[in-house]
């Protein structure tokens, strides 16, 4: 883009990435978590609520993602929330012999 524009080239940090605006990273957080909970909607049977928390979820993953600088941090949370929601089921289906309690 900088050679079509003629404008000059993003800042590197110490590691040789571009350094981005705080405003850049927020607006990429909140259109890259539209898709995210977009794409877990049929698991919830396309509700709004649901959706919106996942919408939620995502930008806390991303906060995640951007403050430690770590994918493997945000992946790390993303396994949590998952494995606190199938035990919740787990335990609450007996065994995921219930499913009808849901």
């Amino acid at each position: 883009m900088e050679r079509m524009t003629g404008a000059l080239p993003r800042p590197i940090d110490s590691q040789g990435n571009p350094v981005w605006s705080l405003a850049a990273m927020v607006f990429a957080a909140l259109v890259v978590s539209a898709p995210f909970a977009l794409m877990h909607a049929a698991q919830v049977g396309n509700s709004w609520g649901p959706v919106s928390l996942l919408y939620c979820v995502s930008l806390i993953l991303c906060a995640v993602r951007l403050k430690t600088k770590s994918l493997a941090a945000s992946t790390l949370v993303h396994s949590a929330y998952n494995f606190m929601l199938f035990s919740v089921m787990l335990v609450e289906t007996g065994g995921f012999r219930h499913l009808e309690k849901m």
